[in-house]
Formats: structure tokens, C-alpha cells, sequence
């Protein structure tokens, strides 16, 4: 018996609620030697960008929500900002900000 079918439907808690196995995207991805991993801290090096409200994120720690790779492979990191008081609120309604691994260095733990 699936989830959905133990829980009523107008639970939308419960239907709000993400399943780690249907998060869409890579697990990991791997870019000239650099691991990056769904769920890790990175810092984001945007001093290049010509847009000032994305420079204004540069320097700021991140989580990668997601990994993406697209059809002509081109990679991308999915993140939510820390310590953005919204974090949570992008994160359930899916929300996020998508940069080039060669703009984020990895927190390392």
C-alpha cells in the first residue's frame, strides 16, 4: 500500500511534505575534481556577475538543494541562500537560485 493511500486526502501537510526519493535531480556531481553534494554548504563567488543583485549574494554561504544537469549537460547548483529568513519558505514551494559550479567553492565540514 503506497504513502498516498494511508493518508487521507486533504492532509496537505502530509502532501506538502518532500520524499527524499522523488527530489528531482543528481545526487552528487563531480566538475574538474570538485565534489558537490545535495545538502552541502558552498560559498558563492559571484564578483563577475554584471546583475547587482546577484553580486549582492557574493561571498554568502548556500545550501545545494538540488543538482541539475540540463540536455546540452550543462551543470547546475540549486541553492537557497543561509541565513535568508525566507529559506524554508523557498524550500517548500520550491523556490531557488541556480549558479555554475565555477561560481561556488565547497564549505568543507
Amino acid at each position: 500500500m503506497s504513502d498516498e493511500a494511508a493518508e487521507p486526502s486533504g492532509n496537505l501537510e502530509y502532501m506538502m511534505r518532500p520524499r527524499r526519493e522523488t527530489v528531482p535531480g543528481e545526487e552528487r556531481l563531480v566538475v574538474n575534481g570538485v565534489e558537490f553534494r545535495r545538502g552541502a554548504k558552498v560559498v558563492l563567488r559571484l564578483a563577475d556577475r554584471i546583475d547587482p543583485y546577484v553580486r549582492a549574494l557574493d561571498g554568502r554561504i548556500a545550501t545545494i538543494e538540488r543538482l541539475y544537469l540540463d540536455y546540452e549537460d550543462q551543470q547546475y547548483l540549486v541553492v537557497t541562500i543561509d541565513g535568508d529568513p525566507a529559506q524554508q519558505l523557498l524550500r517548500d514551494t520550491g523556490r531557488y537560485l541556480y549558479f555554475s559550479p565555477h561560481e561556488a567553492e565547497v564549505v568543507e565540514p
